[in-house]
């Protein structure tokens, strides 16, 4: 803390250290200390002084001034780093010592009145390599250049509009004057402008200029002046661009005006392109256009001679003149597509008129991109488009070479020459990459894009039809129908695949080529060899005959098995995979193809049997290096899923063949889902299911039993359950004898995989065998209920009772034997069991016993949940979090219980509930006993207590009325005397379960029964609603006193909640009430609950302590304007409940500035004043007595007088703002009237020539606004 100064020095004054020392009204002026009053406690200066007001305007100036002084400084800063910069950069030619200077220049008319004024030395390079560079202009601000903008732009919707009017009031004469008058005129004044140094103002002017030379030109035309209109229009405009073009060339050269550069650039091209266009008007439309849009190409050709337009220019200026030759490129490249377009429209019809068009583009293009590559080194744009220039070119000559042939040859010929030539041109230009020299590689490669690209697209309607044909082949022949000689039924005709054969052919040839001739076949031999394969695959169903074709690709996957067993080396992994893939894509063909014929599918079956045999063999014998896990791990799988195919296709094999034994007509086509087919397919997956878990098993590899037993497990689940629901009957097996057999079968080899010890190899296979125990027990009972015949209720409880068994069982295991099986696993297949069964029987067939079902699953349910909840270490104290599966238990026997009592008819709401409640208060009391410090103790008493309460609570509502007072008065006397009873801390949480109970009760009976005068359309709102309603808002006022007396820090928490639900339940009941009814006490009801809340929002905020809190006072203002704004339609006026909020918040803010002296005005009075003033401002949109307009003039008028009295920034702004906007709206009709008066036009002269003002005066006007800003920004 600074020393105190002496008082008796009148002229004491500390120097400012800071910014905030100047403007922080919360300080001294003198001493920069804290003022706690009006007088300063240290220097003993007093502010009240009727000077206070100037010198706080001073320091608001000199703050500015500082301010100012520290941007100039930056300023200096960043440009002198930046010329130093700019010097640095540039490499000049050594520069000659510079001339000797005068160190005075006379400046005198006469020798009687010489002036000397002496001149700083000379500047000299800083090195021999560098020359001098004079300091670049300022940067002009961006809110400068959007003034000018926007003032140019009204000044330009003026002129035009003046002159259409001119036009249409005066003679031709006068017409010419004003032409060239106002034309001249912005020429005239651009060109001083930027003259003068004022850059931005004279390119604006300047753009005016350019707009009236075009307007001109229309108004030219448009009266025939020199008998222009008599000109063709597209020449006319044609030229006019040109000759504008070149003008504005001589006005940039000799101005240096920019935005004549723009223009010149913008209209060169497309009126060369017009010109053109005009001149070829006697030739076809399309061929016109084409022409046009060549010659805007070949004008686009002028960008790099845009440094003509500076001649004298540095290299830095000229870089500045990029935007130029990118306008122009721009043009040009939009010319260049458009020929491309019109190019293939003009030669639709002929084949050379479309190779000349197409080529005559390519040429141009080419020519682009040689220009940019050579002019456009250190243009990165430039080098853009030069790139984007050679795509087109590429895409020109692509293009030109497809549809040569597709117009001059056959649709057959098309097919098979079209993409070979696409091929051909993409292979010369990628081999032409590889020739040109490294500086022109980039520009050849993205002419190689489009040839690539559209010699793909013309390989995909050959590829499709090839593909079309082979799908046809594969899914389009009826299953068993065929002869091995029939013939190949495609929509294709045999001419038309064998030309898309030739056509991938000749594709891939060229492909081969073209890395034959660029050396790198060998790095490609992988995509070679895939290649060659799928043109054979795809070039198979041309043979037309189901046998050929289907042994080409039985030959084919055979050939790629040959050649994996031949190729072994570790650098021909990649072959490896492609020779692979080509066998299974081989064999999967063949294999699908050979069930369109008898004929073929046996003999196939068997071979790709084999073939997958074989693959495993050729798989172990790859090659693989031991020592690579990832290589291993491959290798591992390959062979598994190798053996898992083999064995599938084996499943379908003799499933097949066991049902042709029966069947002289073949096989349906739904055949995999006939009952016959299913059993033998479920006999076969318990088999192997069986087999896998057997010891001899072991001989195969662990990833091997895993994929065995993932087909078995699916096969037989997909087996058994279609056949379960099958359609059919079985013909081929006796049931349910082989249903039942087939049951133990599939049991024992469960039990076989969850017998022996644990394997950590097979832990999810015995996870799954555990979890599929439940399910087929059920199976198997159920099997054995329907060959015995039993129905009804017994059948309905076989899902429950095997779940039960299992249970049982799964505890026995568990306790003796603990670790054996995963107990986890057998209670996902147990509720897998129960829970669909509890849903069958709630579902049952027989209506008359389904609720006897029904109850009874319940129960056995929840004797096997509690058998799932009970753990080794028991249920009671259990640390298991099974545990938990108690309370399902518990709510299932609850259940039971009440769907048995529902059936007996029973509708006292206390007998479902009391019992239950009861069984849980000895639960909490038993948890007590265990422990006198459980946690769960009171949360059981909880429960039990609402369980009690909440029903007959809710009952209650709508029942008599005894019962809704006695369930009242027992709610509030739980919720008091949890509250005020004072006992040990062990019980407070008993205490506080009883309170939250109590708190429960009281809430749905009050709500419930206040609630109902909503509905009474007899009586309507009453004082029913502030019967029940007071006495809640009591018994609540009256917890929340108790609460905030217990001596715990959540105490005040509490307390101030109750009351906060108080004050919620009188907003929404009271809201309610006042839209609901038609009373007169309506606005008294809203009027009352406003000011009762706002007073609750004073005493909160004055006397800050529990339960009436700040937070609860806020909550209640806020409720207050909820209750003003649901009431606003009600009251009338709606200043009845909008000036007690305004008065609350406007007190509670005048407290705060007076006890905090650094405390803004802003979140002191803002939202008071707010709320006092902006309610009255928007109900005068729709209701404008005389009264209230004049009310809110004099209220906004003596906020602003009190906030600039007082210096407090919030009421002088608010008052200001709605002081104006008040008399805005008031005097709205007049100022209406007036703006009716006046053509629309002028009012856009009268705001651009003010606009134009300002932005030349940008600085100064910032400045003094930026004064202005900051003495209003000091206020308090």
């Amino acid at each position: 803390m600074p020393d105190s100064p002496p008082t008796d020095d009148a002229a004491f004054a500390r120097y400012p250290r800071t910014r905030a020392d100047l403007t922080d009204t919360s300080k001294c002026p003198a001493c920069f200390s804290t003022l706690e009053s009006l007088v300063c406690g240290v220097c003993g200066l007093d502010v009240s002084h009727p000077s206070s007001a100037e010198l706080a305007t001073l320091s608001m100036d000199a703050a500015s001034l500082l301010d100012q002084r520290i941007e100039l400084i930056a300023l200096m800063r960043s440009e002198s780093a930046r010329w130093a910069a700019t010097a640095a950069a540039l490499a000049a030619e050594p520069v000659p010592d510079p001339e000797p200077v005068p160190d005075a220049v006379s400046l005198a008319p006469s020798p009687t009145s010489a002036v000397t004024v002496p001149l700083p030395p000379p500047v000299v390079a800083p090195t021999p390599t560098a020359r001098p560079v004079a300091p670049p202009a300022p940067r002009r601000s961006s809110v400068q250049v959007a003034l000018v903008i926007v003032g140019v732009s009204l000044l330009s919707i003026f002129a035009i509009s003046f002159i259409v009017y001119a036009f249409v009031t005066y003679g031709i004469v006068w017409q010419s004057v004003i032409i060239g008058a106002v034309t001249a005129t912005a020429f005239a004044v651009a060109s001083v402008l930027r003259s003068r140094g004022l850059t931005s103002t004279g390119e604006g002017i300047g753009a005016f200029a350019v707009v009236l030379v075009y307007l001109d030109a229309y108004a030219v035309r448009a009266y025939n002046l020199f008998g222009a209109a008599a000109t063709d229009a597209t020449l006319y405009w044609g030229l006019t661009l040109v000759a504008s073009a070149l003008v504005f060339v001589v006005w940039h050269r000799v101005f240096r005006l920019r935005v004549a550069s723009i223009a010149a650039f913008v209209t060169l091209a497309p009126g060369v392109g017009l010109v053109v266009a005009g001149l070829a008007q006697p030739l076809e439309t399309v061929t016109g256009s084409f022409l046009g849009y060549v010659a805007i190409a070949l004008a686009g050709l002028v960008h790099p001679y845009v440094r003509f337009a500076a001649p004298n220019a540095d290299p830095a200026t000229r870089e500045m003149l990029v935007p130029e030759r990118t306008i122009a490129l721009v043009i040009a490249g939009g010319g260049a597509a458009l020929a491309y377009v019109s190019a293939i429209a003009a030669g639709r019809d002929s084949a050379p008129e479309i190779l000349a068009t197409l080529t005559a583009v390519a040429v141009v293009s080419a020519l682009h991109a040689g220009v940019a590559r050579g002019t456009g080194a250190t243009s990165a744009v430039v080098r853009g488009f030069g790139l984007g220039f050679a795509a087109l070119a590429g895409l020109s000559a692509s293009t030109a070479a497809v549809a040569f042939p597709y117009l001059s040859l056959e649709f057959h010929s098309t097919v098979a020459v079209a993409p070979i030539a696409a091929a051909l041109v993409a292979v010369a230009v990628a081999v032409a990459t590889t020739r040109v020299p490294s500086t022109w590689r980039a520009t050849v490669r993205s002419a190689a894009i489009a040839p690539v690209v559209v010699a793909g697209l013309t390989l995909v309607p050959v590829t499709a039809i090839a593909l079309y044909s082979t799908s046809t082949v594969v899914f389009g022949g009826q299953s068993w129908r065929l002869a091995a000689d029939a013939s190949v039924a495609t929509a294709m005709g045999p001419v038309l695949r064998t030309a898309a054969v030739v056509a991938l052919l000749g594709a891939v040839v060229a492909a081969l080529g073209c890395a034959a001739a660029t050396r790198t076949l060998r790095r490609h031999s992988t995509l070679a060899v895939s290649l060659g394969a799928a043109v054979l695959v795809l070039a198979a169903p041309a043979l037309d005959r189901l046998w050929a074709v289907v042994a080409v690709w039985t030959l084919i996957a055979v050939a790629a098995v040959v050649a994996l067993l031949r190729t072994r080396t570790a650098d021909a992994r990649g072959i490896r995979l492609a020779l692979t893939t080509v066998a299974l894509v081989g064999g999967t063909l063949a294999y699908a193809a050979s069930w369109s014929s008898e004929g073929t599918w046996l003999a196939v079956s068997v071979v790709t049997i084999a073939l997958l045999l074989v693959s495993r063999t050729v798989v172990a014998l790859g090659g693989t290096d031991p020592s690579d896990p990832a290589a291993h791990l491959v290798g591992a799988v390959s062979r598994a899923s190798l053996l898992g195919g083999a064995t599938v296709v084996g499943f379908v094999t003799v499933s097949a063949s066991a049902l042709l034994l029966r069947s002289t007509e073949g096989l349906a086509s739904d055949w995999v889902f006939q009952p016959d087919a299913l059993r033998l397919s479920s006999v076969l997956a318990v088999v192997l299911l069986a087999g896998t878990a057997l010891p001899a098993a072991s001989r195969l590899s662990v990833l091997d039993r895993h994929t065995l037993f993932g087909i078995a497990a699916v096969v037989a689940a997909t087996s058994i359950v279609n056949a379960r629901f099958a359609s059919g009957e079985f013909s081929l097996l006796a049931e349910p004898a082989t249903e039942t057999a087939l049951g133990v079968a599939l049991l024992g080899a469960l039990l076989a995989w969850i017998a022996p010890r644990p394997d950590p190899s097979f832990l999810v296979e015995r996870a799954i065998a555990v979890a599929a125990v439940p399910v087929a027990l059920f199976w198997l009972l159920d099997t054995v209920a329907s060959a015995a015949g039993l129905a009804g209720v017994t059948r309905d409880l076989v899902p429950v009772a095997a779940a039960l068994i299992c249970a049982a069982v799964a505890l026995w295991v568990t306790v003796a034997a603990p670790g054996h099986v995963p107990r986890r696993a057998s209670d996902i297949g147990i509720v897998l069991v129960a829970a669909p069964g509890l849903l069958g029987a709630w579902t049952g067939t027989l209506p008359a016993v389904a609720d006897d079902v029904f109850w009874l699953a319940l129960l056995l349910t929840a004797v096997t949940v509690l058998l799932l909840a009970v753990g080794r270490d028991g249920l009671v104290g259990a640390e298991s979090a099974r545990r938990h599966l108690g309370w399902v238990s518990l709510t299932l026997a609850t259940a039971g219980l009440w769907w048995r009592l529902a059936a007996s008819s029973v509708s006292a709401v206390e007998a479902y509930v009391l019992p239950l409640a009861g069984v849980l208060l000895v639960i909490a009391v038993l948890a007590w006993r265990v422990e006198r410090a459980s946690e769960s103790a009171p949360a059981l008493l909880l429960a039990a207590l609402l369980v009690a309460v909440v029903p007959v609570a809710l009952v209650g509502i709508d029942g008599p009325l005894v019962r809704a007072l006695v369930v009242g008065v027992a709610g509030a006397a739980l919720l008091l005397g949890g509250t005020w009873l004072r006992t040990e801390p062990a019980a407070r949480p008993y205490l506080d379960a009883a309170s939250a109970a109590g708190l429960v009760g009281v809430l749905i009976v009050a709500v419930g029964r206040s609630s109902r005068s909503w509905f009474d359309e007899t009586t309507g709102v009453g004082l029913e609603l502030e019967a029940w309603l007071g006495a809640a808002v009591a018994v609540l006022v009256v917890a929340a006193i108790g609460q905030a007396r217990i001596d715990r820090p959540t105490g005040g928490r509490i307390s101030a909640a109750l009351l906060g639900t108080a004050l919620g339940l009188v907003l929404v009941f009271e809201g309610t009430a006042v839209n609901s009814s038609d009373s007169p006490l309506a606005s008294v009801r809203a009027v009352v609950v406003v000011v009762l809340l706002s007073a609750a929002y004073l005493a909160g905020t004055i006397l800050d302590r529990a339960p009436l809190s700040v937070g609860v006072g806020r909550l209640a203002v806020v409720f207050a304007a909820a209750m003003a704004v649901v009431s606003a339609s009600v009251v009338d006026p709606v200043e009845w409940v909008v000036l007690p909020i305004a008065a609350a918040l406007l007190i509670t803010g005048s407290r705060r500035l007076r006890l905090q002296p650094a405390l803004r005005s802003w979140p002191a009075l803002g939202l008071g004043i707010g709320v006092l003033l902006l309610p009255s401002l928007l109900v005068t949109t729709v209701d404008r007595p005389v009264w209230r307009l004049v009310a809110i003039g004099v209220v906004a008028t003596a906020v602003f007088v009190v906030g600039f009295l007082r210096k407090l920034q919030a009421p002088f702004l608010v008052g200001a703002v709605v002081a104006l906007v008040h008399g805005v709206a008031t005097f709205s009709p007049e100022l209406a009237a007036i703006s009716d008066a006046t053509e629309w036009w002028v009012w856009a002269g009268a705001v651009g020539v003010p606009v134009i003002i300002l932005a030349a005066r940008y600085e100064r006007s910032l400045a003094t606004a930026r004064s202005v800003v900051l003495g209003i920004g000091a206020l308090r």
